[in-house]
């Protein structure tokens, strides 16, 4: 583990100790006889007669372990919480972990179950080390992952990395890029731009900037997911459940094969209706899938007669699939636009029996706006930066705030529709007014170089003009605002179905004009002062917009995700706790 990832390490546990300061203060007095707390802990362990395996860093374990979240008894939750405690406080006052402190944290109280590096447990009142109960009391009651344990519905591969094969036959392989997931996020085509391809002027960004598209926000939510330290292997103990299905090429189906698509309905309209009674008995009855598309959807078929004998599961009947989650990388016209060619979103899903299960999109419509099921919540289109963890997060902040941005306003995209008179306003005026990069044609520079292309126009520029492209908002607009540079939009509908959970208040980081002139006035008028307010509002919502490559001490998008939802989970559920979290307000800017 290098130095940067380790120190990424260090402040997450730190982060999770954070809301206990005062017991924190005594932890640190403790943690400088390190070496004698742990010998104390060890000796409380031997005497006990208990051993704890080791934990599993990255929470990917096998099925047949899926009650690993839940067995931290007795006794057991002291010592464990007395050994992670001095082990962050050694950290925490600069002590080096030498040989023989590195053996000693190696012995660990059993009946402590890591997830990560998380943990569950329950109190024993009989423990001497009474300064620690205060310390466990309030861990328990301040659980770093209260409301968002999330228990990840495995599903064969036809319903996530075969059903391109379903769907575009011989043609998938040659989809891969930007219509097939991606096996893993951030991975293959998706990896970090290595830094013989960054520019002089991007080498700052190298830790964090990918090849990534606005069309993984599958791939990405599952890799988070499958890796979380909020992963629980039980649906019982869970308070969200993620479905592994990916509708991403289902979406682009319409426009890409429309006749294949039209010739699978029955298959698909299978998948939907299969899923519907996995999510509501919480049983796969499936056999092993022998990876070929027919006999897979063959198998599914039969055993639709076996799971619609099941009974709603007690998991189900806490709120009717209101902490169920299905997620699409595309926008909601194109879905619905698939379904059209499958008989229509009815033979999908039967609104009262789907109505509460929450669609995720990059793009996000109300009953009211879209009036066409399934209703679909926004989140942030997955952008090109991507922090692993709060040192990261920091490094870019410091960046773009040191950025010395030469344009005041630029402009990318192809010269087409709105778009087209935008850019040639542009190009009347001088580049330090106003630049504009076509991405129109095989040669030209997106084509080309790709996102550091586009990142570096960003990063140089104070604003970002986002016009409206197929649908109201752009991947652009986050990318932006991920760099620095504040996003200027035509209208309040490019940022409407995003201020529900992750864009609070976006009028104070983003500018409204209807074009090139009226923003440059605007800007005029607004002045230094002016800008730097903005700007500074933008680098508080950045951790919010971004994706990181796994679970961060900051809130970003996923996390914001699943705050909110396993707010509303909590809500509408009798007797179940709600998590603080929950009774405070948005930051205001």
């Amino acid at each position: 583990m290098n130095v940067n990832a380790l120190n990424g390490r260090l402040q997450t546990h730190l982060f999770r100790i954070s809301y206990i300061e005062d017991e924190l203060n005594v932890l640190i007095m403790a943690s400088k006889d390190y070496i004698s707390i742990t010998h104390v802990a060890s000796e409380a362990q031997e005497s006990d007669g208990l051993i704890c395996s080791a934990f599993d860093e990255r929470a990917d374990v096998k099925e047949d372990t899926q009650t690993k979240a839940s067995t931290c008894r007795g006794s057991g939750l002291k010592l464990c919480i007395l050994w992670i405690f001095s082990l962050v406080g050694a950290m925490y006052t600069g002590m080096k972990l030498n040989d023989k402190a590195g053996s000693a944290v190696t012995v660990v109280p059993k009946d402590c179950t890591f997830i990560g590096n998380s943990f569950n447990s329950s109190v024993s009142k009989d423990h001497p080390s009474t300064y620690v109960d205060k310390i466990i009391s309030k861990a328990i009651a301040e659980d770093y992952c209260a409301g968002r344990r999330v228990f990840v519905q495995k599903l064969p591969p036809v319903f996530n990395f075969k059903l391109c094969e379903m769907i575009y036959k011989e043609d998938a392989i040659n989809l891969w890029d930007y219509t097939c997931p991606q096996t893993e996020a951030f991975t293959g085509t998706r990896e970090r731009l290595k830094i013989d391809e960054l520019p002089a002027s991007m080498f700052s960004f190298k830790d964090f900037v990918y090849d990534s598209s606005q069309f993984d926000l599958n791939s990405i939510i599952n890799y988070r997911l499958e890796r979380s330290e909020c992963r629980v292997y039980s649906r019982a103990d869970a308070d969200l459940v993620y479905n592994q299905i990916f509708l991403e090429p289902l979406a682009a189906a319409y426009l890409r094969k429309p006749s294949t698509t039209h010739d699978a309905s029955v298959e698909i309209r299978s998948l939907f209706h299969y899923l519907y009674h996995v999510m509501r008995t919480g049983k796969v009855v499936w056999p092993n899938p022998v990876h070929d598309i027919k006999t897979d959807i063959e198998a599914m078929e039969k055993n639709l007669l076996a799971i619609l004998q099941l009974p709603d599961s007690e998991e189900w009947n806490r709120c009717k699939g209101c902490d169920q989650i299905v997620v699409n990388s595309r926008i909601p016209h194109d879905f619905h636009h698939f379904t059209h060619l499958v008989g229509g979103a009815q033979r999908l899903f039967r609104e009262e029996e789907w109505k509460n299960v929450n669609f995720i999109s990059i793009e996000g419509f109300t009953k009211e706006e879209m009036n066409m099921f399934p209703y679909f919540n926004g989140v942030p289109y997955p952008g090109h930066i991507h922090p692993s963890n709060l040192q990261e997060l920091r490094n870019l902040e410091s960046i773009v705030r040191e950025r010395k941005r030469k344009h005041t306003i630029s402009i990318i995209g192809k010269r087409r529709r709105a778009r087209a008179p935008l850019m040639n306003t542009c190009d009347k005026l001088p580049d330090s007014d106003c630049i504009a990069m076509t991405c129109s044609g095989p040669n030209s520079p997106c084509k080309t170089h790709g996102a550091i292309t586009l990142l570096e126009i960003m990063v140089e520029s104070k604003f970002c003009y986002e016009p409206h492209g197929d649908s109201p908002t752009r991947q652009g607009y986050f990318d932006a605002i991920s760099v620095g540079c504040i996003p200027v939009v035509p209208d309040n509908t490019s940022v409407v179905g995003y201020m529900k959970y992750h864009l609070p208040q976006p009028e104070k980081f983003t500018l409204f004009a209807p074009n090139i002139k009226d923003a440059l006035l605007q800007i005029e008028q607004m002045g230094e002062s002016g800008y730097q307010k903005m700007f500074n509002n933008l680098i508080q919502v950045l951790p919010r917009i971004v994706y990181a490559r796994e679970d961060v001490p900051f809130d970003d998008a996923v996390t914001v995700l699943l705050r909110q939802l396993g707010c509303n989970v909590a809500q509408k559920q009798r007797n179940k706790k709600i998590p603080s979290y929950c009774n405070q307000k948005i930051k205001k800017y």
